[in-house]
């Protein structure tokens, strides 16, 4: 990844156009509330010239890139890719295919990751499930049974709201 494609997204995507595309409504003095603290009253502006932004109150700033990284939490490359990427500039090199095909095998594997936790959670409450009637089928009435029924309630609920596939 060279400086130019840097450059070119800097050139080439204001701060008011990545504002917009990302959810923010620039005020007539092109500022928005701050999506990096809490803000009740805009206090982040955007610059038209140097294409660029500042908060007042974090004391910060920088270029669209900069904004764009912050936003997402990814770094400066990934910003720029992203840009890239979402306003269609066609400026991406092979070193940048390599890099958005690591992401995506990246984004692959945390999804198996979150899937296979997800199963895991799910085994674990169906043998709670199996264990808590086999209990509640040997208990007399009352007592503990009511208690037994009333968590078995409660993980059949969590079945329903979570279908395995």
């Amino acid at each position: 990844m060279s400086m130019d494609l840097f450059g070119e997204v800097r050139r080439l995507v204001s701060m008011e156009e990545a504002a917009r595309r990302y959810g923010f409504e620039p005020d007539r003095q092109r500022k928005i509330r701050c999506p990096f603290h809490e803000d009740s009253h805009p206090s982040l502006q955007l610059y038209q010239n140097g294409r660029g932004w500042w908060c007042y109150v974090c004391d910060q700033g920088g270029s669209v890139i900069d904004f764009v990284s912050r936003l997402f939490s990814i770094g400066p490359r990934e910003a720029a890719l992203k840009l890239n990427g979402d306003f269609s500039l066609g400026l991406a090199a092979g070193p940048a295919r390599r890099l958005e095909a690591r992401a995506r095998q990246h984004a692959a594997y945390r999804r198996r990751q979150r899937e296979q936790a997800f199963e895991s959670a799910y085994l674990e409450r169906q043998r709670e499930f199996i264990d808590l009637r086999q209990e509640l089928f040997m208990l007399p009435r009352g007592g503990r049974a009511g208690e037994l029924l009333g968590r078995l309630d409660e993980l059949e609920h969590w079945f329903r709201e979570n279908p395995w596939r």
